[in-house]
């Protein structure tokens, strides 16, 4: 059984207890309105049917959204932060999809980045 993408994600990042790491979130949940804190967000950005075979798809493709919101004022080099973030999940078989450049989140003016990751999960 294939267990939720965004499930496995948030338990693999919980597992490490970064001290820079505040909140993490998954689904729609705002992790944090305020911008007093350093938070992950882990959503679905898409499933795909992959792999076809007589009719029959073999695959799904997952697509996970990762945001990570910096706290106002954080001092720590916030490429670092992704770094680490992307090699964990690489290591997990994840795979880097796509990335887009730190950007002021409209609400809380906190920086935030926002990483893509896909992972195949064959079908039994």
């Amino acid at each position: 059984m294939i267990s939720p993408p965004i499930t496995e994600v948030y338990k693999l990042i919980a597992k490490q207890d970064y001290d820079w790491l505040d909140l993490l979130a998954s689904g729609n949940k705002v992790p944090d309105a305020t911008g007093k804190y350093t938070s992950i967000l882990i959503q679905n950005a898409d499933e795909t049917p992959d792999g076809i075979r007589n009719n029959r798809s073999t695959l799904i493709r997952f697509r996970i959204e990762i945001q990570i919101f910096f706290k106002k004022g954080f001092s720590q080099n916030i490429y670092e932060k992704r770094q680490v973030i992307e090699d964990l999940l690489q290591d997990d078989g994840w795979i880097l999809s796509d990335e887009r450049p730190p950007v002021p989140d409209p609400k809380t003016q906190q920086t935030f980045m926002t990483i893509y990751f896909i992972k195949n999960y064959r079908r039994k």
